[in-house]
């Protein structure tokens, strides 16, 4: 059993890379609170609303794509039972049709 161990040059890279993405994010929002410190309420409102929007526009495509490789998956379990129905209703008439009942 292996144990995490904080000098693992992978961990303090992928650290690192955290450390540098909050830093960014943190100065992103401190621009972001000045600029709104200098706006009026509806160019303020304005902008948080852009924001919103742009938000949830995300959020929905993922879901939408979400949504599409559910269908996908499904649709093509649905294929393969279909499939195989048919060849099981083909097989069973085929042997029907060769062998016909002797009288």
């Amino acid at each position: 059993m292996t144990t995490a161990n904080t000098s693992d040059p992978e961990k303090n890279t992928l650290l690192k890379k955290r450390e540098e993405q909050i830093e960014k994010k943190e100065k992103e929002i401190l621009e972001k609170l000045s600029k709104v410190a200098k706006l009026s309420q509806d160019e303020a409102r304005k902008m948080l609303l852009s924001e919103l929007q742009k938000d949830l526009t995300e959020e929905i495509a993922k879901k939408i794509r979400s949504a599409e490789e559910r269908i996908k998956l499904e649709s093509g379990e649905k294929a393969r039972e279909i499939l195989a129905e048919a060849m099981r209703h083909a097989a069973t008439s085929y042997t029907a049709e060769s062998y016909p009942a002797r009288t």
